[in-house]
């Protein structure tokens, strides 16, 4: 293989690849920098000759480098793959290389992603070190029912942690033991005790990846994997990190309910709100689970107040809010929004579902009377509208407006329905 114009095509590759990279990729404002870019072009272009050792101590010491300048991993991995694509595009029109000349480019570009990875590995195992070990010293403050289940957790991520740092295989044993600890979480009562179903069903759901991603860790360690091994640790971290949200702030949610409530209704008020709504909120963005927002507010209220006096509107407050209470799951959030207005916040649950929930709600409400005093019977509707989280909201508070829009428009056009 001529080594000279192999390097010369990749060197011009290099560099046109980076004059052609747009600033929305995330690299370009860093890699306006010529020096670096000549660098670059440089190491990829003038190490293809050097033996396997030498390339992957300088790929390692790039990766470590990039890492350390907070470039994302995924771009420069994806930088290296365009890189070769053109190189390889190239080359293959070259009639002078046959096959066997561009089978050792690739292998080459195989070996500098492997390297790369695995200097971003390193650096992140050392960063993520001092986060699980924080996180481990702050179990000890945390609930103590909850305690255990964490203080587990984060010695498992800690021991695999340690062995792809020093790429040690996996300890059979130990591994399966981990995983028949936590088959049945639901039924650790530290657990149970504190979470609902939907939320114990979740945190199983994020065990069963560990367990899958813990695997597939090992199989990259064996077979020296390191950009399959450094996308799996990533994705091992971010699913830690997701299950300890998900623990610890569900029970942080659940301690607020018994502190932050309406005195006349008994629900949840609006001081509690903005927590329980953004924790939720971001909930439901890590785990891609569905969560609804309604917005209710009680029809004609004003003249129930006018007719009977604040007594009776007082009285009829309570019982709709003892309604709501007896007709919604244990797991949904009821505030007083103000006044006779209410949210209602419905995690784990489709819109379709929340409106299907809202309207036999409000069928049942609208064939009752509400007693408040002798001869004092009164018949209540109300109007909602309802709106769930997608792409498309950037917050808890776009879902809340477009939840209010609608119940307006429910107001609107005549009163006595459910807007979806």
């Amino acid at each position: 293989m001529d080594f000279e114009t192999v390097k010369k095509v990749i060197y011009t590759n290099t560099i046109s690849y980076f004059d052609n990279l747009s600033e929305c990729k995330g690299l370009g404002v860093y890699f306006k920098n010529t020096e670096k870019v000549e660098g670059i072009a440089k190491t990829l272009s003038n190490s293809i000759d050097l033996p396997h050792q030498e390339i992957k101590r300088t790929f390692f010491k790039l990766g470590s480098e990039h890492y350390e300048n907070s470039i994302p991993f995924y771009i420069f991995i994806d930088l290296i793959n365009e890189i070769e694509k053109n190189v390889i595009g190239e080359l293959g029109k070259d009639d002078s290389l046959d096959k066997n000349s561009l089978d050792k480019v690739s292998n080459y570009f195989e070996l500098v992603r492997n390297s790369v990875s695995y200097g971003y590995l390193q650096k992140m195992i050392k960063s993520d070190k001092d986060i699980i070990r924080k996180e481990l010293r702050s179990v000890k403050d945390k609930n103590s029912e909850l305690r255990p289940f964490l203080r587990d957790y984060l010695i498992w991520i800690n021991k695999v942690t340690e062995d792809i740092k020093k790429l040690r295989s996996c300890d059979i044993k130990n591994n399966v033991q981990w995983k028949n600890t936590f088959k049945n979480i639901d039924e650790k009562d530290y657990v149970g005790s504190l979470l609902s179903d939907d939320e114990i069903e979740t945190i199983k759901d994020v065990h069963r990846k560990l367990i899958n991603i813990s695997f597939s860790i090992y199989y990259a360690i064996d077979k020296k994997k390191f950009t399959l091994l450094t996308s799996n640790y990533m994705e091992l971290i971010k699913l830690v990190g997701k299950l300890i949200s998900l623990a610890t702030v569900n029970v942080a949610v659940r301690s607020l309910e018994g502190i932050n409530i309406d005195y006349l209704t008994g629900l949840l008020n609006r001081k509690a709100m903005d927590f329980i709504l953004n924790s939720q909120y971001q909930i439901a963005k890590l785990t891609g689970k569905p969560l609804s927002i309604v917005m209710l507010d009680l029809d004609d209220f004003k003249e129930i107040n006018d007719t009977y006096g604040h007594l009776v509107g007082d009285c009829v407050l309570q019982n709709f809010a003892k309604e709501l209470q007896e007709n919604l799951r244990k797991s949904d959030f009821i505030f007083r929004y103000g006044g006779e207005e209410f949210l209602i916040l419905m995690p784990f649950t489709e819109k379709r579902d929340a409106c299907k929930v809202i309207r036999k709600l409000l069928e049942k409400i609208s064939e009752e009377y509400i007693c408040c005093g002798e001869d004092i019977f009164i018949n209540l509707t109300f109007s909602a509208g309802i709106e769930d989280i997608s792409s498309k909201h950037e917050s808890i508070i776009d879902i809340i407006k477009l939840a209010d829009k609608k119940m307006y428009l429910a107001k609107t056009t005549g009163k006595n329905k459910v807007v979806c």
